[in-house]
């Protein structure tokens, strides 16, 4: 469901020539922009390391999808959950058991701060200062 979902498609960085980067597999950071969406969203750190969704159980994930919120906080719609939230309880339930199996990552996104430069994904997004090469 995963691989069908392309939830490692926004939510794993790229290098330079496009390539995946497999050491933050899952762990977000990928700078996405689309016109009318201002301004770009950084893609969120999915595994359970402490900077993913550690906090996350089954019932917050489903209500996430469905609702496009973490609680109080909006998701950006270039999170396509307005078609995944249509997925069966089941479907999605699978989703959140893989995500986490998957190796913890260390790599700090938050939209909420300032974009500043980040030496794990060699991106631009939130929080990319607080990222150690470790």
């Amino acid at each position: 469901m995963v691989t069908l979902a392309g939830c490692g498609d926004c939510h794993t960085p790229l290098d330079e020539q496009g390539n995946v980067l497999e050491h933050l597999r899952f762990a977000g950071g990928q700078v996405l922009a689309m016109e009318g969406i201002r301004p770009p969203v950084a893609t969120a750190n999915l595994t359970p390391a402490s900077s993913g969704i550690p906090y996350y159980n089954e019932e917050l994930f489903l209500e996430t999808i469905r609702t496009g919120r973490v609680r109080e906080r909006q998701l950006s719609d270039l999170m396509p959950w307005a078609y995944y939230r249509t997925m069966t309880d089941e479907d999605l339930k699978a989703i959140f058991a893989y995500l986490k199996t998957v190796k913890p990552v260390e790599h700090y996104v938050d939209n909420t701060m300032a974009a500043t430069a980040c030496v794990l994904c060699d991106e631009t997004h939130g929080g990319g200062e607080r990222n150690k090469k470790g």
